[in-house]
């Protein structure tokens, strides 16, 4: 008997064949958010998925359970709709289905207590007390939330410079990067490339790239904004570490010390944002420690079971 994870993404999806925690074999298909997606193209992606195992060998009634972490999982529809449509596949087995970023936190860490901070476009922070419960911090969108994200920096970038122009601040170098970004010419130019019907929150994300680690130390509005999306992202780091049950995972001494590992582009990517987020922590003397990863999200939907 087998299981299947599945790793719904918003672009991509990918499934993984687990035995008694070896992985067997791996496919993937177009994305499951149905957020994204019509029905008939998700059906579509998960059918190609199916047909794939099936040519591999691995028959559904054979199937011992299916986890799936997915995007778009907040749309009340998503839900009944993916577990329907893997029952018109013929599986009768057990079928989980969670957030995207419990799926990551699971194959990243396993089942022990720790905690996954994500920031990329957007930011999240998921934790686990070791004893199947799982606390959420963040993650409530790019218009009231996403704090420390590549969005929110690319926001306050912007911000940085229609305040400089006009006076509010003083004058910054990440006019003339937004500018050479933009490949634009005035501030007309910006507002018009901002406020395009097209534009959408990866938009505005892509211009956290401009945020090197040299203008961070060179220029003091870039500065600032570091160290604000440092400081939001050990917000929610602090926040989730205060929703673990923290009698499960005692020592002798106290509290242990929880794995922390970390995903998404901005924290990865931006190595001040990065040393910037480790020494707060580590001045406030918060209890985690960087964690390897030790699976993908797929494999990690599989453990959700």
């Amino acid at each position: 008997m087998y299981r299947i994870g599945i790793d719904g993404g918003g672009t991509r999806s990918r499934f993984a064949v687990l035995e008694n925690g070896k992985e067997l074999f791996r496919c993937e298909s177009g994305g499951l958010n149905y957020n994204s997606y019509g029905e008939k193209e998700i059906l579509s992606n998960l059918l190609a998925a199916m047909t794939a195992l099936t040519k591999a060998g691995f028959k559904p009634q054979d199937c011992a359970g299916i986890g799936a972490g997915a995007a778009g999982i907040s749309n009340p529809k998503a839900i009944p709709f993916l577990k329907g449509s893997l029952r018109k596949q013929g599986f009768s087995c057990p079928i989980v289905i969670a957030g995207d970023q419990e799926a990551a936190l699971v194959g990243g860490i396993g089942k022990k207590a720790g905690i996954l901070l994500i920031a990329g476009t957007g930011s999240i922070c998921m934790a686990q007390d070791g004893r199947g419960n799982r606390f959420r911090t963040g993650g409530y969108g790019h218009i009231i939330d996403d704090a420390g994200s590549a969005y929110a920096v690319g926001r306050d970038i912007l911000n940085a410079v229609v305040r400089a122009r006009d006076g509010r601040a003083n004058p910054t170098a990440l006019e003339e990067r937004v500018f050479e970004t933009l490949s634009v010419k005035t501030m007309e130019e910006v507002i018009a490339y901002i406020y395009a019907p097209e534009r959408n929150k990866k938009d505005i994300a892509a211009l956290a790239s401009i945020l090197t680690d040299t203008l961070i130390l060179e220029d003091a509005a870039a500065g600032r904004i570091a160290a604000h999306a440092a400081e939001e992202l050990t917000l929610l780091v602090i926040a989730a570490l205060a929703q673990i049950n923290s009698s499960a995972v005692r020592t002798e001494n106290g509290p242990e010390c929880f794995p922390l590992l970390l995903e998404g582009g901005l924290i990865l990517k931006n190595r001040e944002i990065n040393r910037m987020f480790w020494r707060i922590l580590q001045e406030k003397e918060i209890p985690v420690f960087p964690a390897q990863k030790e699976h993908d999200a797929a494999y990690g939907a599989a453990l959700l079971l």
